[in-house]
């Protein structure tokens, strides 16, 4: 399976409460190459179930579909780290010393969530008012109201609000969105979601406000088979009081649960009409060897793409093979040949591209680790005709906790790597992440760019919960179904390298939203899909042995 795709940037509209998007620009930039590194994590190749996933279209697919879908603000029970972070100061660099930017101060109740948090900026001399959020929490710790307010010079000014609302199962049932509008809110947006015996979502409905009343926008089903296993999705459109089809998925499985068939549908106003079709099938050991994806021609069932993948006796893949359909028989288009060490982790991919009657070399990936399993080394190599050719490097260094102190980036010149920028980040003794740098290259000298300090509080000051204690957590998104962006939070129990990225259903990374260290706390990130096609995605979280994904629905 080919995770690693080397693509044009997609525009990404990136917000986030703690993550500076000058850093992001440049990061994403210099870690396109390098998705490997959450894919071929030593946690993955040591956890067999963890990297059958990562490895197997329909495995992935079924642990990326959530069908519980929880509020994007919930807040879990529970002390999430030894240490609190109480605040988070950004300062940039003017050329000869570093100057305040941004201040960021948290609140936590006596139940460890965040109630308040307060953006501030830097005016020459003192920290002035600019953002400010508030959240309010029922006794389960689920979300009941969340308020945003900008300064306007003299007073916080209230501008944006959000409720939610349960069942007695925790479930959530109603969302509804206000804006402000002088001195009162008014009905924007409406959600409602409505759950079977077994606490699957079976119905939900989205409603604009009209200014008096809520008017149906569009609506969603889902079913299950016998093992709760989703077998049947679609979405509907409001027209003229009514319903109307819109689009449609049914998924058939095997005796293990696996996907044999996915069918996706349109609808033309009346009836169900057949748009793309997708089969799998495994080997003995329940990983998969070959894909096709259909189209359909009006009449019949037409091959468009295929994809086939072969494994070593440990079960990882060695050759992954994606052919184009010719008409009357398949032709070869792109080939993938992954290596590995005696520990089991990937250190070799060799791309080729079909050129007639032979493979030609296209690109190569070769990574490194230290004797305890930790990567140190990144290079990518593209083929210059007759030789590899270098192109960029990226090396890790730890300090003796094995935190990553240092990322380093390099491009080659043509003759030697020259570097093009440096993160360098520091640890308190509690292993709390409380100085991060930025450098990058002018030219001829490597030169600070942004700093981030942060503080922190013991958790002695905060009393501890004795249920539900959930350290890391993967919200939903919020909107999903989305157009054309979506907001996705996160919570991190500790300091450490925190991985974000969207893939496509076929597993394709397709955008990198967070690659980097970050402190204990909660983030959200904005992730905007105008470029992007209507269809099912799927974001993946990594930080430490934390891995959890979960699907969003694109529709235009």
């Amino acid at each position: 399976m080919k995770f690693l795709i080397f693509s044009s940037v997609l525009f990404l509209s990136f917000t986030t409460m703690d993550y500076s998007q000058e850093d992001y620009a440049e990061q994403s930039l210099a870690d396109k190459h390098s998705s490997r590194e959450g894919i071929y994590k030593t946690e993955i190749h040591s956890n067999h179930s963890q990297y059958k996933a990562e490895v197997s279209h329909v495995q992935k697919l079924d642990r990326r579909f959530s069908t519980d879908k929880k509020s994007r603000r919930v807040m879990r029970k529970g002390t999430f780290a030894e240490s609190f972070l109480t605040g988070r100061i950004k300062q940039t660099w003017n050329g000869s010393e570093w100057v305040n930017d941004e201040l960021y101060t948290p609140t936590y109740d006596g139940t460890n969530y965040i109630i308040e948090e307060v953006w501030q900026t830097w005016n020459g001399s003192e920290w002035v008012n600019s953002e400010r959020e508030t959240e309010t929490h029922d006794g389960n710790g689920n979300w009941l109201e969340w308020i945003h307010y900008t300064w306007n010079g003299t007073a916080w000014v209230e501008d944006d609000r959000e409720t939610q609302s349960y069942d007695g199962n925790g479930n959530w049932i109603e969302w509804i969105h206000y804006d402000r509008s002088g001195s009162t809110w008014v009905n924007n947006e409406r959600e409602t979601q409505s759950y079977d015996g077994n606490g699957n979502w079976i119905e939900y409905i989205y409603y604009k406000g009209d200014g008096s009343s809520w008017v149906n926008n569009y609506r969603q089903t889902q079913s299950y088979d016998g093992n709760g296993y989703w077998i049947e999705w679609a979405d509907y459109n409001a027209s003229g009081g009514v319903w109307v089809n819109n689009e449609r998925e049914t998924v058939s499985r095997d005796g293990n649960g696996y996907w044999i068939e996915y069918i996706y549908y349109t609808g033309d106003g009346s009836s169900w009409v057949n748009n793309d079709r997708q089969t799998w099938s495994y080997n003995g050991n329940g990983y998969w060897v070959e894909w096709i994806e259909y189209e359909w021609s009006g009449s019949a069932w037409v091959n468009y793409d295929r994809e086939t993948q072969s494994y070593d006796g440990n079960s990882n893949p060695t050759e992954w093979i994606n052919y184009d359909w010719s008409g009357s028989v398949w032709v070869n288009n792109e080939r993938e040949i992954d290596s590995y060490d005696g520990n089991g982790y990937w250190i070799e991919s060799i791309y080729h591209d079909w050129s007639g009657s032979v493979w030609v070399n296209n690109e190569r990936e070769t990574q490194s680790y230290d004797g305890n399993g930790y990567r140190i080394e990144y290079i990518y190599y593209v083929w210059s005709g007759s030789e590899w050719m270098n192109n960029y490097r990226q090396t890790v260094s730890y300090d003796g906790n094995y935190h990553a102190t240092e990322y380093a980036y390099y491009s080659w010149s043509g003759s030697e790597w020259m570097t093009v920028s440096k993160y360098n980040y520091t640890y308190d003794g509690n292993n709390n992440l409380i100085e991060s740098v930025s450098q990058g290259w002018n030219g001829s000298d490597l030169v600070n760019l942004t700093k981030y300090i942060y503080t922190y509080s013991s958790s002695t000051d905060v009393t501890e919960t004795s249920e539900n204690i959930v350290d890391y957590n993967l919200s939903n998104n919020y909107p999903n179904p989305f157009n054309p962006s979506t907001k996705i939070e996160f919570r991190t129990a500790e300091s450490g390298f925190v991985s974000l990225k969207v893939y496509d259903v076929l597993g394709k990374s397709i955008a990198i939203l967070v690659n980097e260290i970050k402190p204990a706390g909660k983030y959200q990130v904005n992730f905007d899909a105008r470029n992007l096609p209507s269809g099912v995605y799927f974001y993946k979280l990594e930080s430490g042995n934390f891995v959890e994904t979960r699907k969003m629905l694109l529709m235009k």
